[in-house]
This record gives structure tokens, C-alpha cells and sequence, in this order.
């Protein structure tokens, strides 16, 4: 399905985007001496995010992978993120608010892309 090629590989663009954009916004913070923990939070998330569109990406073009399959299973990745696994205790802060943010972007990579159900299955989830 070309258009959905198209559609994925747009919103890892946008998804690069939005992780440049909180880049400048911490390197600003960093800069002006504001208080950076909002600021690195923000990079984690936009990275975290932009990595479910990149797995879609990935299997289309490294597997050969029908984009609407790619992305079905990139959205079924993330649902086992939600619902497979407890959050891991680090004892590092840093590692717990990364594993924090990719628990996050996984729910909103699952919720954003929810109208792939209609799709796969023809009924919304």
C-alpha cells in the first residue's frame, strides 16, 4: 500500500522533527541555566516516540514488509510494552526516567495509531 508507506514514513519524519525541536529547546535550557530535568524528560520521550515509527520504517525497508504490517506489528510492540511488563527498578534515576519515557511513548505511539485497527480488521479498538 503505497499511501501507507508514505503515511509511516511522514510520521518519522515528523517524529525526527519534534526530537530536534526538544534538542534545541535542552540546549537552550542548558545555555540560559534553567532547571534541565523537564527539558531532558521532553528528549527521552520525542527519541522514545520517533523509535516505534523507526521500527515500522526499519521492517519495511530492511524486511521487506508491507507497511500496514510493519506498522501493525510496531503498534502491537508497543501493547506488549503497556501490558507484558511491570516497570523495572534502576537504580539510577537517569535509567528509571528513560524507561519511564519509552513506557509513555509506547502509549502514545498505541493510542495514536489505533485507527490501524480499522484497518487490519475492519472494526475500531
Amino acid at each position: 500500500m503505497p499511501i501507507y508507506d508514505t503515511y509511516v514514513r511522514n510520521r518519522l519524519e515528523d517524529a525526527r522533527n519534534e526530537c530536534a525541536e526538544a534538542e534545541v529547546n535542552l540546549v537552550r535550557a542548558m545555555e540560559n541555566g534553567d532547571e534541565l530535568a523537564d527539558a531532558v524528560a521532553e528528549v527521552a520521550w520525542t527519541r522514545a516516540l520517533a523509535s516505534w515509527w523507526d521500527a515500522a520504517v526499519t521492517a519495511i525497508d530492511h524486511e521487506g514488509t508491507d507497511p500496514v504490517d510493519a506498522l501493525a506489528q510496531a503498534r502491537e510492540a508497543a501493547h506488549r510494552t503497556l501490558t507484558d511488563r511491570a516497570v523495572p527498578r534502576a537504580e539510577s534515576p537517569i535509567a528509571h526516567g528513560l524507561t519511564l519515557a519509552r513506557i509513555e511513548a509506547a502509549r502514545s505511539f498505541y493510542q495514536g495509531t489505533k485507527h490501524l485497527d480499522e484497518i487490519t480488521t475492519g472494526s475500531p479498538s
